[in-house]
């Protein structure tokens, strides 16, 4: 009688089933994982943008003329401003990045601040929390328990 070796059907259905449910345990448990990376990134990008816009306001040649920053006059507009200093000599931060989801709260979004380019705001949400994160002209914020000023004017500041 000759004696077949190898691994029955079901026998290796098992084996799959069993590295299938591993993966997927994998999976889930990476999700929390990478919402970490994408705020970590939302805060770089956030620093780099608010280094760049003063080293714009600084710069006669970056917004056209001193002590201004690059102008949005939409309310609310998400990847509004894509260039820093758009003559490209320096430019400063060319193109902007843009956030890594780049849907709902989780966008670049920038105020209006067409009536004063003394000012400026870019804002997001961080997709683990509640909390949105910032760069002004007062520098960086990253513990915003609201959304940040969409209009900017004389009185009214990012926060």
């Amino acid at each position: 009688m000759k004696k077949h070796s190898g691994f029955t059907l079901i026998e290796l259905m098992v084996v799959m089933a069993i590295i299938g449910i591993l993966a997927a345990i994998v999976l889930v448990s990476l999700g929390p994982a990478r919402q970490a990376a994408k705020d970590a990134r939302r805060q770089s990008d956030i620093r780099q943008i608010a280094t760049a816009m003063e080293l714009c306001y600084d710069d006669t040649t970056c917004a056209a003329g001193a002590e201004k920053y690059p102008s949005n006059a939409v309310a609310d507009s998400p990847n509004a401003i894509t260039n820093i200093d758009t003559d490209s000599t320096p430019c400063y931060m060319c193109p902007l990045p843009t956030d890594p989801t780049d849907s709902g709260n989780q966008r670049y979004a920038w105020s209006a601040n067409s009536t004063v380019t003394t000012k400026y705001c870019v804002y997001t949400q961080l997709e683990r929390s509640s909390v949105w994160i910032a760069a002004s002209e007062k520098g960086t914020r990253f513990d915003l328990a609201a959304k940040p000023a969409t209009t900017l004017s004389a009185a009214v500041s990012c926060w």
